[in-house]
């Protein structure tokens, strides 16, 4: 669910109305990441919230895409094979290549890409059974990114649920105020937004990681309307934690609540 760091509390779906003052336009980073699969592609996912890497546990593909792997000079001048959805490749020709179709050495779908192991850039997970492994879902579309989805269990809902039904674990790497926690090294201490509401330095942390070690293929901006509490005013983030909420149906609770009010004197 969304989370508010500032309250630090989740707040319900129903209070994401679309409105001003909740979506509010607002920049973000996005990147390009490669995840080395076991037969040796670098594996292309797209996201605007690269301080959930650290958190991946799965990449998703929908089994009917068609994708493709393509040959182009990596990050660090050596030549990689990259691995995304057919449909995408125009969207990366100033990576890949104005020629990158031309350069095409294999073709394959979804289906054959489901179960296939990984190694992402920052793993805490694996030794877990089931994770880093190519996961089937229906929601991946090639309307952006490359067709091929990070999934982070503890930050979003279809990733949680995508999880919950392969059994992968909801870890913690985030504290209640949204900053990394020890066990996330190096980024422990790392914050996802300042206490002003400013973008904080995780995303920064993790960026620079990611150059480091070959894996980021692009790198830009994003500007899109984003989610932020009505009650604090802060950017929201999503956080999958234990909570609960009343069901105002359950037993006529809203209609006995109303009464309740109709019943009492209010002074003043």
């Amino acid at each position: 669910l969304p989370y508010c760091w500032n309250d630090q509390t989740p707040l319900s779906n129903h209070e994401l109305r679309m409105d001003e003052e909740v979506y509010k336009n607002r920049q973000d980073p996005a990147v390009t990441v490669g995840y080395r699969l076991e037969t040796g592609e670098l594996a292309l996912i797209w996201t605007t919230t690269p301080w959930t890497l650290p958190s991946n546990l799965a990449m998703a593909v929908r089994p009917d895409i068609d994708y493709v792997v393509v040959e182009s000079e990596g990050p660090t001048g050596s030549t990689e094979r990259y691995l995304l959805a057919e449909a995408r490749l125009t969207a990366y020709t100033r990576e890949l290549g104005a020629d990158a179709a031309e350069r095409v050495v294999e073709r394959l779908t979804g289906a054959d890409l489901i179960g296939r192991s990984y190694t992402p850039p920052f793993s805490y997970y694996a030794g877990h059974p089931n994770s880093h492994v190519v996961l089937a879902a229906d929601y991946v579309t090639t309307d952006d990114g490359t067709g091929i989805v990070h999934i982070a269990p503890s930050h979003g809902r279809d990733d949680f649920e995508l999880g919950q039904a392969n059994g992968l674990p909801v870890p913690d790497m985030i504290d209640d105020a949204g900053v990394y926690l020890p066990q996330v090294k190096p980024f422990t201490g790392r914050r996802v937004y300042t206490e002003a509401g400013k973008p904080g330095d995780a995303n920064v942390a993790v960026i620079k990681a990611l150059i480091e070690v070959g894996a980021l293929l692009a790198k830009g901006t994003l500007r899109h309307d984003y989610p932020h509490s009505w009650r604090s005013k802060a950017p929201l983030i999503f956080r999958n934690t234990p909570q609960w909420f009343i069901s105002m149906a359950t037993n006529d609770l809203r209609a006995k609540a109303l009464q309740a009010i109709a019943d009492t004197d209010w002074f003043p």
